[in-house]
């Protein structure tokens, strides 16, 4: 997408504050000031770090200024890991589907009682996230898999190199399989089947463009009534990229008994929570 059409979407869905917004944030990325803060605060602070969100506090292995970054900026959403920590309960199931490092992961495990199942194919995210497990004296269940709606392998275009820890744009490759490695890939209600896995009640989707896919693996899960709330980043390019889209990713969660609100967005993409009402 070119600045001129990112432009002109973030005016139409956010208003002129928006693309004020957005174009400083585009400064603060080309300028290089964001890659000097990250790597002093890093030098700085070291391994590990500690974030509080409210009353809620997690810890995080580093291994570069850039996944320092990642963890000091909560990749820029604070406010939804707030919204998602009020509600989540001790008794809950969460699936955190595109764990990466464990951020969501990491701040659910102090509040809810041993039922958190993260997914993630990445090998250095995995392992990073196993680690970060291990500091926070969490028993994660991790599984090294991308949920999909199909078992079998892809191959998975990956952001700064197979070892590094918490890219968090790694997608699906469709066509050019440049710097992709092999994934596994496993229908959720299948692996739930299989493995003796509980259902989940909440879950939290990032996929980059594979969450309608994430989402019809699920179905039957989605359809239970005690399955209450998703939040789920929408990231409309790369769902068309993969033969999905907006409209269908929404009717599947209506269709499952959901409504949808936005909670916010960062053209094109945006960040839907979709509840059950009770």
């Amino acid at each position: 997408m070119n600045l001129n059409n990112k432009a002109r979407q973030i005016l139409t869905h956010e208003g002129i504050t928006g693309l004020a917004r957005g174009i400083g944030r585009f400064v603060y990325w080309q300028s290089g000031i964001r890659k000097v803060r990250y790597k002093t605060g890093f030098k700085l602070h070291g391994s590990p770090i500690s974030r509080t969100i409210d009353a809620t506090t997690a810890r995080f292995h580093l291994s570069s200024w850039n996944e320092y970054a990642r963890v000091q900026s909560l990749q820029g959403e604070r406010k939804i890991i707030a919204d998602f920590l009020q509600l989540i309960k001790r008794e809950d199931v969460f699936f955190d589907v595109g764990a990466n490092t464990g951020l969501y992961a990491c701040f659910a495990g102090q509040i809810i009682d041993g039922n958190v199942i993260a997914f993630e194919p990445h090998p250095g995210n995995i392992q990073r996230l196993e680690e970060n497990a291990e500091l926070n004296e969490l028993d994660i269940q991790c599984h090294s898999v991308a949920l999909s709606n199909e078992s079998g392998t892809a191959q998975l275009k990956v952001a700064g190199g197979e070892g590094e820890a918490g890219a968090g744009t790694h997608a699906f490759s469709t066509r050019d399989h440049t710097n992709s490695i092999e994934i596994e890939k496993d229908r959720g209600d299948g692996l739930i089947e299989r493995e003796d896995v509980p259902s989940p009640t909440v879950l939290k989707i990032d996929v980059e463009g594979a969450e309608q896919q994430v989402l019809e693996g699920l179905q039957n899960s989605l359809k239970k009534d005690n399955c209450h709330t998703v939040y789920c980043e929408v990231h409309p390019n790369r769902l068309d990229d993969l033969g999905d889209s907006t409209d269908e990713l929404h009717s599947l969660l209506e269709e499952c008994g959901f409504k949808i609100k936005i909670i916010e967005r960062r053209s094109p993409q945006y960040f839907i929570k979709a509840e059950k009402e009770f």
